[in-house]
């Protein structure tokens, strides 16, 4: 259908053309020639391949309908011959073959039957000649009965039918005759012989028939095909002659304009834009090739003044970048830079051309005094390094005047290389200020911890036989300084002690400031001039100060430690020199110590106890016990007092005495007392209503600026009303800022929190505290139970101390009861409360077993095993305390 209507088109157009024509013409020979070369011209490209076609596909159509009317009938005619003549011709011979092979036996039976041959054999002789006679008259039947046969060819099959018959019958009369009389079968063989002469003269006439028709066909086809190849070969000497004329017809009206077209793009890619086409009227493919070449020449036009437009663009962005850029070839010649690149380096105007070589850029860097030498050879050698494995290279160029350049240069995939440059002088000092910090302490200007530890290092590294020596120091009364004139005038404290630190070194020597008022310094010395530095210092840091007209004096603590000999590494040597300082502020301050191993061993034990116990506060190994506080007249508990314990991971339960005395020293005690304030009122929160706890507060605590507050915040966060909290301090608090103290304890007082005095006894002037502030407990201090019983002074002193609180309405309480006299003496004394191991020991939390039945508006509460006993004590000891009472 589409090549029909594509056919219906093209002559279409040029009978329409053919009808301009000669209807403008008056139809001369030229005028007719003038018609068809015009309709070749105007004519689509695929109009002519159309005609052209057709020609060709006529011409060879007609080829091919002979071609296939010849094997069409060949193959008809051999179609014949395999199906039909060829099988009937098969059939005969076989036929022939088998009846001869069956009359061959018949004629061996009967010669057998005559030489009296082995029955058996004769028998089975004849059972395989009467079933041959049998397979063969089946096929002689259905051989008749085929259809499709001539009726000569069926006349001839039917008589061999007939024949067949006779001598079927008579061969089957031989065998049955040969079977007793052999004498008789052999006459007979004769008669049968004849028999089968008749048959054969009809298969060989049959045989000849088929053959006949055989060699009559392929004869016919012989004929068809010899006359057939004339026609073929007449036939497609004029096709081809056609379809070359038309062919070159049509192309002559292609390529001659074609050519035209090809010359003009030459000339337009020779950038020559004045084209010279011919033919511009024409209106076929070929004129709207030429009109499409006209517009390219104009869009080229176009993109050549829009690629004027970019590279502006580009020169504008490249000339106002922050960076200089420079592009190299892979010949190392420049391709193109930027003004910041030529600002940088300050070269002339004009100076650069492309086209020159990277070689004679950096000479002249030198020749203009930038760069040196050197410089220029390390430039190479890191820019080759960089770029030669094809990756980025950056380094920084130090020029003669100052300036630090940064330079990057990235490989090209053509080889060449893009360098970015930029001046990175302000940014390196800052580096440079950022980097000083890092390693100086900021106050004092001093090396850190972090560049102590390097120069440590390094010097280790560099002499590991020489004399090494590592000082710890720590400024003696320096808190006092921060406590009471604030920490500006410490700070100025600070930087002048460390100006005389670096007054009294060598300039190889290293100061370092480690935090607050703890310095280092590492020096090449022997133990001699190592001692004679440290007096030197001792000597320097007591000079008195004068800070914003304050006058200051302060000591100076040193411990050193000796390289090779106290260690091989900056924390061993620093460590060591720290617990050399440690002995040195225990026996006396304001001196200094070497590193001894045997007279430190007990400062190595408690430096790694202060390490556990940092680490053990974070880990929470702290548990909270609580002992009980009974009342002496009814044996039942009053309150628990809050005792911490130490679970450390390898030495197993530490007592308070060990480690509270140095976390007060190291200030951990603020963090430890938080603890077990807020474990105590966690636990405390779910127990009766009635139950008190007690907690006791150090000394160190008190410095907190807000105490009052961070308890109340405590109190708060647990839940814990705050009538049931007792807060335990020492006379220690009173002797040291009285004022602040005293104002604090009233603080918590106002809150509802009890406050009781712990230690009674033991201070300088405990009378005079209790003028100062209203406790609301005494705790008599255990030394005077212990000897109560021993001692009638120490009984004397209990009495007076109970008595004491009865009169100002004081409840007292006794510490360490451990015996039952000692109880009995303590309620014949009149003391309110009691407490000790007889009572009961710290227990945890979980152990606790509170009677819940007791009346909490009496404040009675009892723990299991608390009720004391009424006999306990001898008579005379307790007439003896209430005389000493009277």
């Amino acid at each position: 259908m589409k090549t029909s209507r594509a056919t219906s088109r093209s002559w279409a157009i040029i009978s329409s053309a053919s009808a301009s024509t000669v209807s403008e013409n008056t139809g001369t020979p030229g005028d007719i020639s003038q018609v068809f070369a015009r309709l070749l011209q105007n004519s689509p490209i695929w109009a002519k391949a159309f005609a052209a076609s057709v020609v060709l596909f006529v011409c060879l159509g007609a080829l091919g309908a002979t071609a296939y009317l010849t094997l069409d009938k060949s193959a008809r005619g051999l179609t014949t011959l395999r199906d039909t003549n060829l099988p009937r011709q098969n059939a005969v011979a076989e036929l022939t073959h088998d009846i001869i092979a069956t009359h061959v036996k018949l004629f061996r039976h009967v010669t057998w039957g005559s030489n009296s041959v082995n029955s058996a054999l004769l028998l089975g002789l004849s059972k395989e000649i009467r079933a041959d006679l049998t397979a063969l008259k089946s096929r002689v039947n259905s051989l008749v009965a085929q259809p499709n046969l001539a009726l000569r060819e069926r006349q001839d099959w039917i008589a061999l039918q007939i024949k067949w018959a006779k001598y079927d019958r008579a061969a089957r009369d031989t065998l049955d005759v040969a079977a007793t009389d052999a004498p008789m079968a052999t006459m007979m063989l004769g008669g049968t012989d004849d028999d089968f002469q008749q048959l054969a003269n009809e298969l060989h006439n049959l045989s000849a028939w088929v053959t006949e028709r055989t060699r009559s066909v392929t004869g016919t086809l012989a004929d068809e095909a010899e006359s057939r190849k004339k026609m073929i070969a007449v036939g497609g000497l004029a096709g081809g002659l056609i379809s070359i004329l038309v062919t070159l017809l049509v192309a002559g009206s292609i390529v001659r304009p074609i050519r035209s077209v090809t010359r003009a793009m030459s000339q337009i890619s020779r950038g020559n834009t004045d084209l010279d086409l011919d033919r511009r009227d024409r209106s076929d493919e070929i004129g709207q090739m030429i009109n499409a070449v006209v517009s390219y020449r104009d869009r080229l036009q176009q993109q050549k003044d829009e690629l004027h437009i970019q590279n502006m663009r580009f020169d504008t962005a490249l000339n106002n970048m922050s960076q200089g850029l420079a592009m190299f070839d892979a010949e190392q010649r420049l391709v193109v830079c930027n003004d910041e690149y030529i600002a940088i380096y300050a070269w002339a105007e004009g100076f650069f051309q492309p086209g020159m070589t990277l070689q004679e850029i950096l000479e002249d860097r030198v020749r203009s005094g930038l760069m040196s030498n050197e410089s220029l050879d390390g430039i190479r050698g890191t820019a080759a390094a960089g770029t030669g494995d094809g990756r980025k290279a950056a380094f920084y160029c130090q020029l003669n005047d100052g300036r630090c350049i940064a330079v990057v240069a990235r490989p090209m995939l053509d080889g060449g290389t893009v360098t970015t440059h930029e001046d990175v002088t302000e940014r390196r000092r800052a580096e440079t200020q950022i980097a000083y910090m890092a390693h100086h302490d900021a106050l004092t200007g001093l090396a850190n911890r972090i560049l102590l530890r390097e120069r440590i290092q390094a010097a280790l590294s560099a002499c590991p036989d020489r004399p090494l020596a590592v000082f710890c120091l720590d400024l003696d009364r320096f808190k006092a300084v921060n406590d009471t004139l604030g920490h500006p005038v410490g700070d100025a404290v600070l930087r002048m002690a460390a100006n005389r630190l670096n007054s009294c070194i060598r300039e190889t020597d290293t100061v370092a400031r480690l935090g607050g008022d703890e310095f280092a310094i590492v020096a090449s010395l022997a133990p001699l001039d190592a001692s004679a530095l440290a007096a030197r210092i001792v000597e320097a840091i007591s000079q008195p100060y004068d800070p914003d007209g304050h006058r200051i004096e302060i000591g100076i603590s040193i411990g050193i430690a000796l390289a090779p000999g106290d260690g091989n590494d900056p924390d061993e040597l620093l460590k060591n020199a720290d617990l050399a300082l440690y002995r040195a502020k225990a026996q006396g301050r304001n001196t200094h110590r070497f590193f001894e191993p045997d007279e430190d061993l007990g400062l190595t034990e408690r430096y790694r106890l202060e390490q556990d116990l940092r680490r053990a506060i974070g880990a929470r190994e702290f548990e909270v016990h609580y002992q009980p506080i009974c009342s002496i007249e009814t044996g039942r508990t009053i309150s628990v007092e809050a005792l911490v314990r130490w679970r450390h991971p390898v030495h197993g339960l530490i007592l308070p005495d060990r480690f509270i005395p140095l976390a007060e020293e190291t200030g951990l005690i603020h963090a430890l007392g938080e603890l077990v304030l807020r474990q105590a009122c966690a636990d405390a929160i779910d127990w009766p209503s009635y139950a008190k706890v007690a907690v006791n507060l150090s000394p160190l605590q008190f410095q907190s600026p807000d105490l009052a507050g961070h308890v109340a915040a405590i109190l708060a966060d647990s839940g814990l009303p705050a009538y049931r909290l007792e807060l335990e301090i020492t006379e220690t608090v009173l002797l040291q800022r009285s004022n602040d103290n005293i104002r604090t304890l009233q603080e918590l007082s106002a809150l509802g929190i009890s406050i009781a005095l712990d230690d009674f006894g033991t201070g300088y002037s405990s009378l005079s505290y209790l003028r100062l502030f209203r406790f609301d407990r005494i705790k008599i201090d255990r030394s005077f139970v212990s000897e109560m019983a021993q001692m009638e002074a120490s009984a004397a002193i209990v009495c007076a101390v109970a008595n004491l609180g009865r009169s100002l309405d004081i409840v007292t309480v006794a510490e360490g009861v451990e015996t039952e006299e000692q109880l009995a003496l303590l309620r014949a004394a009149g003391c309110t409360q009691a407490q000790g191991y007889l009572l009961g020991r710290p227990i945890p939390a979980a152990d606790l077993i509170f009677d819940v039945e007791m009346d909490a508006t009496h404040a009675l509460g009892g723990i299991s095993g608390c009720t004391i006993s009424e006999n306990a004590g001898s008579a005379s000891q307790a007439a003896a305390c209430a005389d000493s009472a009277g």
